[in-house]
């Protein structure tokens, strides 16, 4: 009972931050979007910070990563964000999210924090190892429906954040492609075009998507927007069994 007291305290003073797509932070009390804090720089400093592993940076350190075209006074500038921050993010908790030590600025190490991306990993681990299509097709669901797209869209482009915001997207496709391969030898041509359009909405370069939304629309007796599709991805129409 003590056990199970703790882990749903635990959920309960947990803090979640979803990073695809949009920065969304949530708590028991309620969510903060993006938009909430009205301040791109401070949705760049709280995903530089969460990617760092923990680690702690200095104002100047975040400052020629982030702005280098605008490191004039960091450490001011620095403590104006981290002050903003934290009256946005008191409307959701009472909670410190960002504290400053002696090597700089990080979250607070004893907060329980839960990432989307994170989480991703996890599930696409699981579905690797899983015994069975169910089982695999439950996990790959689970990991995709986590991606809104690239990490941190609204600083698509950034030098510091494509490396690590690829590393996702790529993922993502692969992960998409298998589980779109599974639903199809299940038969399950309704999750399969679900699954497919949201692909194409996120990844529209992937062919794959294209290529087995054809596949559910004729399967499921669509056959002139199947044409329609071939026609405008100049892909080959597939024959269904």
């Amino acid at each position: 009972l003590r056990s199970l007291v703790s882990s749903e305290m635990c959920i309960r003073d947990s803090i979640y931050i979803s990073l695809f797509g949009q920065l969304q932070i949530s708590t028991s009390s309620g969510t903060l979007k993006e938009s909430d804090y009205n301040s791109p720089r401070i949705s760049q400093l709280l995903t530089y910070l969460l990617i760092s592993n923990e680690k702690a940076h200095s104002s100047l350190e975040i400052a020629q990563a982030l702005w280098p075209d605008d490191s004039t006074n960091p450490a001011k500038n620095m403590r104006n964000l981290i002050y903003r921050l934290r009256q946005t993010f008191g409307l959701i908790s009472d909670a410190e999210l960002i504290v400053s030590t002696a090597s700089g600025y990080q979250f607070k190490p004893k907060i329980h924090i839960i990432d989307d991306y994170q989480q991703f990993d996890e599930f696409i681990r699981l579905a690797s190892a899983a015994s069975s299509i169910i089982n695999r097709v439950e996990l790959l669901k689970s990991a995709i429906d986590l991606y809104n797209g690239k990490i941190l869209s609204s600083a698509e482009g950034e030098h510091w954040l494509i490396q690590f915001a690829t590393k996702y997207h790529i993922a993502y496709i692969g992960a998409v492609n298998e589980l779109l391969k599974q639903l199809a030898s299940l038969h399950s041509y309704d999750l399969l075009n679900q699954y497919a359009m949201r692909s194409l909405t996120i990844a529209p370069e992937n062919t794959k998507g294209y290529y087995w939304l054809i596949r559910s629309l004729k399967a499921q007796g669509m056959d002139e927007l199947a044409s329609n599709a071939v026609s405008y991805t100049h892909l080959t129409l597939p024959t269904i069994r």
